[in-house]
């Protein structure tokens, strides 16, 4: 993904998230802390693959898998991702022209603002 689409993913996640920061926060201080949390992290369990699925479609490169390769010299650890090409055999993906960018923000608004953590006031647990 480019800058400018990725600058527009987090952008997107963010204005759906901040409100619900609040909304989390006082639903917290009614039912606890800890109720919230567990609540957060089952819909993140069941929710990553469905994000990330939708955001490779949205992407639309259609990794099958990564490659790393380590550079000799600095040691650093890059991944290259790969497709099927016609014939079946990987190849390297090259960067979606135009990103679906509209199709990732029923992606994005599935999990935004549930693992709030309450400030400022002590839950009642």
């Amino acid at each position: 993904m480019n800058p400018q689409s990725a600058t527009k993913v987090v952008a997107t996640a963010l204005l759906i998230a901040v409100p619900l920061h609040p909304v989390f926060g006082a639903l917290s201080d009614r039912v606890g802390r800890k109720k919230i949390m567990m609540a957060g992290c089952l819909l993140a369990a069941v929710s990553y693959f469905p994000i990330y699925r939708a955001m490779a479609s949205a992407a639309g490169n259609h990794v099958m898998t990564v490659k790393s390769q380590k550079n000799p010299v600095t040691g650093e650890i890059r991944l290259t991702p790969l497709t099927r090409d016609a014939s079946g055999a990987l190849a390297p993906v090259s960067e979606a022209d135009v990103p679906n960018i509209p199709g990732l923000i029923p992606a994005l608004s599935v999990n935004s603002g549930a693992n709030h953590r309450a400030t400022g006031r002590q839950s009642s647990q």
